[in-house]
């Protein structure tokens, strides 16, 4: 992983951290860990993006 994905992804999960609800947090996070081929990974940001965004 290179040092920016690195560095995106640790501000993605500390944003998470201080409010799990941070929908787009998890959008981003998600796009970031597509990027990096953890699809796996990216399904469930996005689906923890989607649940968000239903429940408001």
């Amino acid at each position: 992983m290179h040092n920016d994905s690195q560095n995106a992804m640790a501000d993605y999960d500390h944003a998470i951290k201080l409010d799990p609800n941070f929908m787009l947090a998890y959008s981003f996070r998600g796009t970031l860990k597509d990027y990096l081929k953890d699809y796996q990974g990216a399904q469930f940001d996005y689906d923890k993006a989607k649940a968000i965004a239903v429940a408001k």
